[in-house]
């Protein structure tokens, strides 16, 4: 299983693992070639579509927004190969740790089901049109989906790291029990530490990543909802959705991860506040474990953790509502703008 996690990320280029030098220094090459080669090549085919659709008299908007937001789905692969190549032990052990969480096959599998369909739709549709403007679109479509694939990738690798070590520290709380003694109580709280700091390396690693990510899912969910409320509103057809499905399957990925994400988060802070509890009502059962002055040290210690991204915002359930209510107030500026200039 870890053999074939390994080859799946160096095949996608994530994540440039391998046990000898000289194959560290081939997958490292390859990942950033191909990265950096893909991100030019979706480059020139969007400014070719955006050009041609502006000239025929599209909606301005989303063609010169969509150049700018892409932005958001080529950096974060940038710092994360750049990540990866400067802490090869940990990226190889967090893929080591992932292996024991059960969610992220599952998880993977249903994203690359909706999202294959949707392309696969996306090119049945435009390769029916037989024209430049659909070619120029589809290429880059194609290119966008496996980049954008990739960064889903990741994010679900951290959230199964994440899922892991909750699972660590729930195995842990459940050793706790009124018959404890001190050492096991000492015992327990360092492989909880232990935990936690890999928890913490594991935000470290992947800060600027999710911070990145996190606004690109923003920005897609904006975008791709004011897409299809435009082509609701302006469109005569009595199922316009079914043109746009990519983008509506798009929308679906962006905020399934974005939840999965966000509980993730939450599920990993609350395991450590659990613990940190349940330690606590131990030592208050116990009078003699209340007189022992490290066991007193252990439980005084502020037991917590925040999964905040360069400090911005912390994700969890409060941040998911917040950002509903930002794309609600964004996709309606968007609209209002669009009115007053029609």
């Amino acid at each position: 299983m870890h053999r074939m996690l390994r080859t799946f990320f160096s095949a996608l280029g994530v994540l440039p693992l391998a046990s000898s030098n000289k194959l560290q220094l081939f997958l490292t090459i390859y990942s950033w070639t191909m990265t950096l080669f893909l991100i030019s090549l979706a480059n020139y085919y969007e400014s070719q579509f955006v050009v041609r659709w502006i000239t025929l008299g599209g909606n301005v908007v989303t063609g010169c927004i969509s150049p700018v937001i892409d932005f958001f789905v080529y950096v974060p692969l940038v710092c994360h190969l750049r990540q990866c190549c400067r802490h090869r032990e940990q990226c190889r052990e967090f893929v080591g740790i992932a292996k024991s969480d059960g969610t992220f096959i599952a998880t993977t599998s249903s994203v690359t089901i909706i999202i294959t369909s949707a392309l696969t739709y996306y090119a049945m549709t435009h390769l029916a049109a037989a024209n430049e403007m659909s070619k120029f679109q589809l290429y880059k479509a194609s290119i966008y989906v496996f980049l954008m694939y990739n960064c889903t990738i990741i994010t679900l690798l951290f959230c199964a790291v994440l899922n892991a070590l909750s699972s660590r520290i729930n195995n842990l709380k459940n050793c706790l029990t009124v018959a404890a003694t001190p050492s096991l109580l000492r015992f327990l709280d360092v492989r909880k530490d232990r935990v936690v700091t890999l928890m913490f390396s594991a935000v470290s690693l992947h800060s600027g990543f999710l911070l990145i990510t996190t606004l690109d899912m923003f920005c897609r969910s904006v975008h791709y909802s004011y897409i299809l409320l435009w082509a609701y509103l302006g469109s005569k057809d009595a199922f316009p959705f079914v043109n746009y499905l990519p983008f509506a399957a798009a929308l679906v990925v962006k905020i399934m991860i974005l939840v999965h994400m966000a509980k993730t988060c939450f599920d990993a802070k609350k395991s450590v506040e659990e613990f940190s509890s349940k330690m606590f009502d131990v030592v208050l059962m116990r009078w003699d474990l209340q007189q022992n002055e490290h066991v007193q040290l252990m439980v005084l210690r502020q037991h917590s953790i925040k999964f905040a991204p360069g400090g911005f915002f912390e994700l969890g359930k409060r941040f998911m509502i917040s950002m509903v209510n930002a794309i609600a107030v964004y996709l309606t500026v968007l609209v209002q703008v669009s009115n007053l200039k029609s």
